[in-house]
């Protein structure tokens, strides 16, 4: 939201998240449709009705990461936005759903004008070693552990 209200371009690819019960992309759809250029690659994991997620891997999130890895590709070969996300690709590359090699690929094309942002837990060391910025975010205690269920706004 900075690098978009500061008026620079930008695209989020929202990786192992599909549905559109995620509040963001809600607004995004609805205030910011022909701002903010998004996509979301995974399959649905998380039950609305319920509030859990399902954390299995199935054939369909290879499919859809290789998708989102593709749509990244395009995007940084047309060098149209000066901000772009890669929302939880490092949880994609710790779960084997992609190749290390993909994402090293894609951080070679990036252009110089242009800020990538790899985002989620779990980062692999080559990825730490190509970033110019490292930020450690860890999990110590999830009430989700807890059997507490997701929450709309805070959680999705």
């Amino acid at each position: 939201m900075r690098a978009f209200a500061s008026g620079r371009r930008v695209a989020i690819i929202f990786f192992d998240k599909a549905g559109d019960f995620y509040s963001e992309r809600r607004l995004f759809e609805n205030k910011f449709k022909d701002e903010i250029d998004w996509w979301a690659c995974g399959r649905e994991r998380f039950n609305p009705d319920s509030g859990t997620f399902d954390f299995s891997i199935k054939d369909e999130d290879r499919w859809e990461a290789k998708r989102g890895i593709e749509i990244a590709g395009e995007i940084l070969d047309k060098d149209e936005h000066e901000l772009v996300v890669l929302d939880e690709i490092n949880n994609v590359l710790h779960q084997g759903l992609v190749d290390l090699s993909s994402v090293i690929e894609l951080l070679s094309q990036k252009p110089e004008s242009m800020e990538l942002v790899l985002t989620g837990r779990n980062a692999k060391p080559e990825i730490m070693q190509a970033a110019d910025l490292v930020t450690d975010m860890r999990s110590v205690k999830h009430y989700m552990e807890q059997g507490i269920k997701a929450r709309e706004g805070i959680d999705y």
